[in-house]
């Protein structure tokens, strides 16, 4: 019986071998299939922000990322963004605020569908706003930015995809009147281009 097992055992490996074997080729071959070896994304990027009251605000803006594909899903990237508010609570005063982050993303493809997760750092310029500080407020100030979150992208042609989300939490640290930290939600919508 034991004599038995072991062939039924030892014909099955040997039947398996060659089908793991294919398998192992297919994943390489679609690896090398990949066409996101660098990528290029343009997005339109509303946003909700915090004031120093706790009171959220809505801002606008547009994006641009730049993507490059180190080692299978992960890749290395840069952001840049622009967001404005005109009026913020009717106070005549307004803010325009730019970041630049870059870090790591990874992404995981499932068929025509990429998931990814990222988490940046970096730096903000807010301007036509108010900042105030202990010798009096000026209209312009600097400060780090952190950006930490993900999205979803859904190829329509071999070289063009579709961003149907991005939700991230950006973090700064601008002068206000209380605790000089900043929580924003952006959301970006855009297209992607992909090159070898």
């Amino acid at each position: 019986m034991r004599r038995f097992l072991g062939s039924v055992l030892l014909m099955g490996a040997m039947m398996a071998a060659p089908l793991m074997a294919q398998a192992r080729h297919a994943a390489t071959k679609a690896a090398s299939k990949d066409p996101s070896r660098c990528s290029v994304a343009f997005t339109y990027d509303p946003a909700h922000a915090n004031t120093a009251g706790g009171q959220g605000f809505a801002m606008q803006g547009a994006g641009a990322q730049f993507q490059v594909r180190v080692w299978r899903g992960l890749g290395l990237m840069a952001d840049f963004a622009g967001l404005h508010a005109g009026n913020i609570h009717s106070s005549g005063v307004g803010l325009d605020l730019t970041t630049y982050t870059f870090g790591p993303r990874y992404t995981w493809r499932l068929g025509r569908m990429s998931l990814y997760m990222q988490g940046l750092v970096g730096g903000a310029h807010g301007f036509n706003g108010l900042f105030p500080h202990t010798g009096g407020a000026t209209t312009m100030a600097n400060s780090v930015a952190a950006l930490a979150g993900g999205g979803v992208d859904v190829a329509l042609a071999h070289h063009v995809a579709l961003r149907l989300v991005e939700a991230d939490w950006l973090r700064t640290d601008l002068p206000n009147s209380t605790n000089s930290a900043q929580n924003t939600l952006r959301l970006g919508f855009g297209v992607v281009w992909r090159f070898r």
